[in-house]
C-alpha cells in the first residue's frame, strides 16, 4: 500500500501474540518495524485492508507508545501522534466495530495481540 509493504503477525499462524515490547522485538528480529500512521489516510487504508481480511475483531499493536508520559509518539519515526491519533480514538478501533475505548490504550503494554509492522519496498 503506497510502496509500503505491511506484515499482519495475526497472519502468520506460527506468530504469537504478544506484549507491546515483544512485539517491537518480533518486528525487529523480520527486519521491519512496528507500523506509524501519521495521515488518517494511512489508517484509513489499513483499517479497510484488515477488516476486508477478516480481522475486524481484532486489535494489533503499532508503534503508537506514550513512553511513561504523558507525550504520546510513533516509536517507529519519533514524531508525536498528530491529528491521526485523535482521528483513531475518537473513532471506531483501527480494525473494528467496537468503540475505541475498548481497544487495548496505548501504553498497556503487557496487553498480548499481534503486531503491524511495516518496510519500505525494495
Amino acid at each position: 500500500m503506497d510502496g509500503t509493504q505491511y506484515f499482519v503477525s495475526r497472519m502468520n499462524p506460527y506468530s504469537p501474540e504478544l506484549n507491546y515490547f515483544l512485539a517491537y522485538q518480533y518486528c525487529r528480529s523480520l527486519g521491519l518495524q512496528l507500523a506509524s500512521f501519521e495521515t488518517k489516510e494511512k489508517a484509513d487504508s489499513i483499517t479497510q485492508y484488515l477488516r476486508n481480511a477478516g480481522y475486524n475483531h481484532y486489535d494489533f499493536w503499532t508503534s503508537g507508545n506514550r513512553l511513561g508520559t504523558d507525550m504520546l509518539i510513533w516509536m517507529s519515526s519519533g514524531l508525536p501522534f498528530n491529528a491521526t491519533f485523535n482521528y483513531m480514538r475518537s473513532s471506531y478501533n483501527a480494525v473494528g466495530d467496537e468503540p475505541a475505548e475498548k481497544q487495548p490504550a496505548v501504553g498497556d503494554e503487557d496487553i498480548k495481540v499481534p503486531a503491524v509492522a511495516t518496510g519500505r519496498k525494495g
